[in-house]
């Protein structure tokens, strides 16, 4: 784990150079740095400063798009690819003094020392700072005076020298490692910047970061952070429920989600209120379904492909609603229960209607006819209907869930009719029959008819022709005038 694993990509590289020409500081720091040493690929970078919020704008105003919704808080976002959505936010070194509601500083300071606005972050292993120049001044500066390596030295950008002179004692191969996160990071644990208690204090969301940062890098929570956690968890409740939703969303799809639910069923409590009884039992006592549950979360978080189709090619909504049914599935919920906590939780109306119709489903016999699949499928969508497949595939297995993808391939393939999109016959149609027999049909009886010819259809009485379809029309409304 070395810092030359750090690849800077090049427009996060000129960011920095600016503010160097500026004669400011610039650091990539967090999580970008974090994953960096881990080997992974960081999905954002932020950079780190001592230039003021309105020194940023100065500096970058008249060459990219800026976005200053955080600038109360000292950050300024730069679109640096408008296309691809990239957007680097530069936050200025600060200090943050009492919170109110366990979320918010009450007020923000700025500083010119990393140091300090290092203290201030959550955990160790987020609180480390890269500055590409460093490791170059590292070899310059324990070089023999006068020698070609220290003439050199006046070719390198006079603030960057500066820079590392001031945290040189916690420098390390260009990563300002004031508070071992590295050593963390080697032992792969979590430990809160300085008091635990202060932090999770200051802002409870910490507490579900702590545990999505468990379930994503496999971390183990380092004992005081533990029992802090475990003492604040109770302030979850001043946290929003958008805040909450975000977290548990990204914890459903973590490689190692088990190790962040079991034996922490107290703090879930608090999140899932529905289910507190059950989850603060969850320590002692997990349930063999929540196990096994649990474990398909992570093969399937782990490999996408173990789906019947994979999990990644299946639209974010519904793959988040196949994810959030399984936890529900796991706690043997009811789907009162369910709706109640994913509305509490805030999440959007598809979403809910997803998991309602996964769990209504969850007992779906397996052997299913061709004829009931058309059924199911024109009850709640083809679409719906394979995801209802995926899911009992991963609660009772593949082999459970085979005769139904079987007949949604044949529905697909033949081009079945199972709704009334795929008729052959059409509202106007029906209209146009009933005018030429002196009839006029209201839209509630075309409906009604529309409907009947469908489930003609599937059931095979008739063929979805439309020839077919106007005769056994005619047919229908002939009787209902007798």
């Amino acid at each position: 784990m070395r810092a030359s694993s750090i690849t800077i990509p090049q427009f996060v590289q000129e960011i920095i150079t600016h503010l160097h020409t500026h004669h400011f500081q610039a650091f990539v720091i967090g999580g970008c740095v974090r994953d960096s040493l881990l080997g992974e690929k960081p999905k954002d970078w932020d950079i780190t400063t001592d230039a003021t919020p309105k020194q940023i704008q100065a500096i970058f105003a008249k060459s990219y798009k800026l976005i200053t919704l955080g600038e109360r808080y000292g950050t300024i976002g730069i679109i640096t690819n408008a296309a691809a959505g990239i957007c680097v936010e530069i936050t200025t070194f600060r200090l943050e003094s009492s919170y109110t509601n366990s979320r918010h500083p009450s007020n923000v300071s700025y500083t010119t020392d990393l140091l300090q606005d290092l203290k201030r972050r959550d955990f160790t292993c987020n609180a480390l700072a890269y500055n590409p120049y460093l490791p170059t001044l590292h070899h310059l500066d324990s070089s023999a005076p006068n020698s070609p390596l220290q003439d050199k030295m006046q070719k390198v950008d006079s603030s960057a020298y500066a820079l590392y002179h001031r945290y040189m004692p916690y420098i390390c191969d260009g990563v300002c490692d004031y508070v071992s996160g590295l050593a963390d990071i080697a032992t792969r644990t979590l430990r809160c910047v300085g008091d635990a208690n202060a932090r999770f204090s200051e802002d409870a969301l910490r507490i579900l970061r702590a545990l999505r940062f468990q379930a994503q890098l496999g971390f183990s929570i380092e004992s005081s952070t533990r029992a802090a956690l475990f003492a604040n968890a109770k302030k979850l409740s001043q946290i929003s429920a958008q805040r909450k939703q975000e977290e548990w969303s990204k914890i459903l799809c973590a490689k190692h989600i088990t190790s962040a639910i079991i034996g922490f069923g107290a703090v879930w409590a608090e999140v899932f209120r529905e289910f507190a009884k059950s989850l603060v039992a969850l320590d002692s006592s997990p349930s063999a379904q929540m196990l096994t549950t649990l474990a398909t979360l992570e093969s399937i978080n782990k490999n996408p492909n173990l789906c019947m189709v994979s999990i990644e090619s299946i639209h974010t909504d519904s793959a988040l609603s196949l994810r959030l049914s399984l936890w529900f599935y796991a706690l043997d919920s009811s789907l009162e229960q369910a709706t109640s906590s994913l509305q509490a939780l805030g999440y959007k109306s598809r979403i809910i209607s997803l998991c309602q119709t996964l769990l209504s489903h969850a007992n779906l016999p397996s052997h299913q006819s061709l004829e009931s699949t058309r059924i199911l499928a024109r009850d709640i969508g083809l679409d719906s209907l394979a995801l209802v497949g995926e899911f009992i595939a991963l609660i009772y297995g593949k082999h459970y869930a085979t005769p139904l993808a079987k007949h949604l391939s044949t529905i697909r393939a033949q081009k079945l009719c199972y709704n009334l999109a795929t008729l052959a016959l059409n509202g106007d149609d029906l209209a146009a029959i009933a005018d030429s027999m002196g009839i006029v049909l209201q839209g509630r009886e075309i409906g009604r008819l529309l409907r009947t010819l469908l489930d003609e259809v599937i059931c095979s009485r008739v063929p979805n022709a439309n020839d077919t379809l106007r005769a056994r029309a005619k047919e229908l409304i002939q009787a209902s005038l007798n």
